[in-house]
């Protein structure tokens, strides 16, 4: 899932030029994917962490594959839009893995003590790198 952003980057302005979006669109759609990612981090985590990594996993995959497979088949500004949205959102799956294996292997007692505050704020402060 990490080529698609790469991918889609460079040709996200062409794309919706060529549906008619002006300047100042294709800039919010560009930060519109990392502002749906700050708020989608801490969500999965908070999922990961209620219904275990393996579901928050597949629901991160499935929801950023829809996004995806959306954004092959727009054909107005809007439909780019509404495909952007659940890919920000869910676009978590690297995230979630990462922090699995990070937090099992430096502090697994933080795990056990505060599960959801500790995977939601490592989620909201990666997120804020990104942006």
């Amino acid at each position: 899932m990490l080529a698609g952003v790469g991918i889609l980057i460079p040709l996200l302005p062409k794309l919706a030029k060529s549906l008619g979006a002006g300047p100042t669109m294709v800039g919010l759609l560009s930060s519109l994917y990392g502002a749906l990612n700050l708020v989608g981090g801490p969500l999965m985590g908070r999922v990961s962490d209620v219904y275990g990594r393996r579901v928050a996993l597949m629901v991160a995959l499935i929801g950023a594959g829809s996004g995806y497979l959306g954004l092959g088949f727009v054909s107005s500004v809007g439909m780019l839009v509404a495909c952007r949205i659940p890919t920000g959102v869910f676009k978590q799956s690297m995230t979630i893995a990462k922090v699995s294996w990070d937090f099992a292997q430096a502090n697994p007692s933080i795990l056990q003590t505060q599960p959801l505050v500790s995977i939601s704020n490592y989620n909201l402060y990666h997120r804020l790198l990104f942006i």
